[in-house]
């Protein structure tokens, strides 16, 4: 073994111990953050060589409900990440929900992803109602922020995020 293979084993050892140790304390889900998987890092052949069976290997050994954020445009992998096990896959505002939900399917849930930046820190609580709603009626499972929010994202915004929400379930008796 390389020494790149053999950090990357210990790495997804101690994600799967990890996750298990949190699950036995009660949690309902883990996530795994992938900032360097994706595209705009190493080539699609890349992640499907190195990456992907990781994925594999920790979806099998994970005693839970799973999800993944990509971060950046992870269009070029959805359709291995989308039978990778993940329970869930986060995307970023860079993807486009529409082609993100006609490559994954229902094989995962799709989760996201409203601007954390462009939307949610600097817009008006009108512009982040629209777009959230944009989201879901685009075909996200799980309306979230397309990555962290930041610090000095208004309040007032994030209650409009929420208020989308309701709003969508609400006005299509799905609630």
């Amino acid at each position: 073994m390389s020494v790149p293979s053999d950090l990357l084993e210990i790495g997804v050892e101690v994600c799967i111990e990890y996750s298990n140790a949190l699950f036995e304390h009660g949690v309902d889900a883990v996530n795994i953050s992938n900032p360097e998987g994706g595209p705009a890092l190493i080539s699609p052949q890349m992640f499907e060589s190195f990456v992907l069976p990781e994925y594999k290997k920790i979806n099998k050994k994970v005693n839970g409900l799973k999800t993944l954020h990509m971060c950046g445009d992870s269009t070029a992998i959805l359709e291995s990440l989308s039978k990778s096990g993940f329970d869930g896959i986060s995307i970023e505002e860079k993807v486009d929900v529409k082609r993100a939900k006609e490559i994954i399917g229902n094989r995962a849930c799709l989760i996201g992803n409203v601007s954390p930046s462009a939307t949610l820190l600097s817009k008006s609580p009108e512009d982040v109602k629209r777009e959230a709603m944009q989201c879901i009626r685009d075909g996200v499972d799980i309306l979230a922020p397309g990555c962290g929010i930041a610090p000095h994202t208004a309040l007032k915004n994030m209650k409009a995020f929420v208020a989308a929400r309701d709003e969508y379930y609400l006005e299509n008796h799905i609630l």
